[in-house]
């Protein structure tokens, strides 16, 4: 089938297929933002989204909380995409029953080839989204602007999928401790919280970040040395000070834990931090717990819950 006759059967279906596609979204694994792509894009192996690597056409998907998400839309105002490179075309509302946002058409040139971009600013009651499609000007017959607009506007939001967040883990998280997770990767990082609030610079209500670092690891002579200077760069924070740091095991494997005061660099606000360090042979695994002082004591077994809850997935 060539190329024009293709896009013209694209065109020509757009209201048929609309339909179809707004009823049958397709989620990337672990992403709460799903859609309907046109037809000959698949989901990415390699990043969250879709693509037709053929073609060049990508679409990336980023989730964002809710509460930055205005600030979101202020970044790819017409000046913002400038300034990073894009030369701004159009600005048009959008929405459907579950957001409300925007989608802006920009051009870019990538290592000299012309694209043109779309980016959806998608924000729900509680989700939020970015969601960009570039399509180059060679496979723009392909992928009309009607079907680039259909797939975007096709975007739904889901509850946060655990199940699936946890499998990307190269590590088992048996025992969240009532806490919701954030994030995850496949590089091992995990985010957790246990309020509200999705943005945490605040540091009013607990959280945990786990990840993984590969490399060579200290001697056994060196682990308080190594942990006292690995917590001092948990970002964030000032006026680090360590309350207690002790040597001990974490699940069979040597560990070094930190217990330390701070505060928030932005508010002032109290805080008080555990950092974990578990060694295997290739590198380690960090956890770090941080909540308000005042809320420490509550807050540290169930931390202790989750460190405890980490260990090599069951083959």
């Amino acid at each position: 089938m060539s190329m024009l006759i293709r896009s013209l059967i694209l065109v020509a279906a757009f209201p048929s297929v609309s339909a179809a596609w707004a009823a049958d979204p397709v989620f990337p694994a672990g992403s709460r933002i799903g859609l309907t792509p046109p037809p000959g894009v698949v989901t990415s192996k390699s990043f969250p989204g879709f693509e037709d690597k053929a073609h060049g056409v990508a679409i990336f998907m980023n989730e964002v909380p809710v509460e930055t998400a205005s600030e979101s839309e202020r970044t790819f105002s017409p000046d913002g995409l400038k300034a990073q490179g894009l030369s701004f075309e159009r600005r048009e509302d959008a929405k459907s029953k579950d957001w409300r946002g925007s989608l802006l058409v920009a051009r870019q040139e990538l290592s000299g080839v012309p694209v043109h971009k779309w980016i959806l600013i998608a924000i729900g009651s509680d989700a939020a989204g970015i969601i960009g499609m570039q399509v180059p000007d060679a496979s723009q017959a392909l992928y009309p602007d009607a079907a680039v607009r259909a797939a975007l506007t096709s975007t739904v939001f889901r509850p946060t999928p655990v199940a699936e967040r946890l499998a990307m883990l190269p590590y088992a998280m048996s025992n969240l401790a009532g806490f919701r997770l954030l994030q995850a990767s496949t590089e091992g990082t995990a985010l957790l919280t246990d309020g509200p609030k999705d943005v945490l610079s605040a540091m009013d209500q607990p959280f945990v970040i786990v990840t993984i670092t590969l490399g060579q690891i200290p001697q056994p002579s060196n682990y308080d040395a190594f942990a006292r200077q690995v917590v001092a760069t948990v970002p964030g924070l000032k006026g680090i000070r360590v309350v207690s740091a002790q040597a001990l095991t974490i699940g069979s494997q040597p560990g070094y834990e930190v217990v330390a005061e701070a505060s928030n660099e932005k508010n002032g606000a109290d805080v008080t931090l555990v950092q974990w360090l578990r060694f295997g042979s290739t590198g380690y695994l960090r956890i770090i717990g941080i909540a308000p002082r005042n809320g420490w004591p509550a807050a540290f077994p169930r931390l202790r819950t989750v460190r405890d809850g980490i260990g090599p997935k069951q083959q």
